[in-house]
C-alpha cells in the first residue's frame, strides 16, 4: 500500500448463488509459452463457467500457464 495512493470503498449485497472473485494482478497479465496475456476478459469467462472454486482455480492455472 502506498500513502499517497487513493482507495475507493463500496458496498453490494450478494444473493444467493453469487459469487465474489478475488484476484491480483499478476493473473489477467499472466503470459502462457506462445506469450499471450490472459486477460481480465478470459477471466470473467472462466468465472462465469466454473461454478465451483476449486475448478475455477484449476481451469485458470491451466489457462494461464
Amino acid at each position: 500500500l502506498s500513502p499517497r495512493a487513493r482507495y475507493e470503498t463500496g458496498e453490494t449485497i450478494l444473493a444467493p448463488g453469487d459469487r465474489l472473485v478475488l484476484y491480483t494482478d499478476g493473473v489477467p497479465e499472466a503470459r502462457n509459452a506462445a506469450g499471450d496475456e490472459y486477460g481480465e476478459e478470459r477471466l470473467v469467462a472462466a468465472a462465469l463457467a466454473e461454478p465451483e472454486a476449486g475448478a475455477l482455480v484449476e481451469r485458470v492455472i491451466g489457462e494461464a500457464a
